[in-house]
């Protein structure tokens, strides 16, 4: 829930997803100073879609990857995610 929230607030234009600034910005809330350069191979290697942002469910892949949620915690989010992406768009509209 911390992560959603933590999201959405940095999703600026409520897309239902963040792009590199909005990475960017995420992950320095959380402590996490990355140079755009690295910001943005993370976030070619994260978008498995290749639109260029990452949606809910590919930034808490990256917590997972990063040590900073369980994978049970992947799956509650999978399933909340998928409830509310009520078009299978990828986005939360």
């Amino acid at each position: 829930e911390q992560l959603r929230a933590k999201f959405m607030s940095h999703d600026d234009d409520g897309s239902g997803t963040v792009d590199v600034s909005e990475l960017g910005q995420i992950l320095k809330d959380m402590g996490v100073n990355l140079s755009f350069e690295i910001l943005e191979i993370v976030l070619t290697d994260i978008d498995r879609d290749g639109t260029g942002d990452i949606d809910l469910l590919e930034f808490i892949q990256l917590m997972v990857q990063c040590g900073g949620v369980e994978p049970d915690e992947l799956e509650v989010a999978r399933k909340t995610f998928e409830k509310y992406d009520k078009d299978h768009s990828g986005n939360i509209d």
